[in-house]
């Protein structure tokens, strides 16, 4: 006694998931450089010094919901003192 293919595999609903799979749209990609438009920016609240790095300033900080933010310091060598 053999079964049916369609009920080894899922039967009617399955077909029918794999047409709709098999109908739709390709996916569509964002490029790298439209994706990523703003520079990363390092940022620090003047409020309680949390530090954030983000492409848009933030509303507000999420530690102590000032909304007065600072740019950080740039540091290039920074890693070479703490060593």
């Amino acid at each position: 006694m053999s079964a049916s293919p369609t009920a080894l595999y899922g039967g009617p609903r399955l077909s029918i998931a794999l047409r709709l799979l098999r109908d739709a749209e390709p996916p569509t990609f964002v490029t790298l450089s439209e994706h990523r438009a703003e520079p990363l920016t390092q940022l620090t609240c003047s409020g309680c010094g949390y530090g954030a790095s983000c492409r848009v300033v933030p509303d507000r900080c999420p530690m102590c919901h000032e909304s007065a933010w600072e740019y950080a310091a740039w540091r290039p060598f920074s890693s070479r003192l703490d060593a």
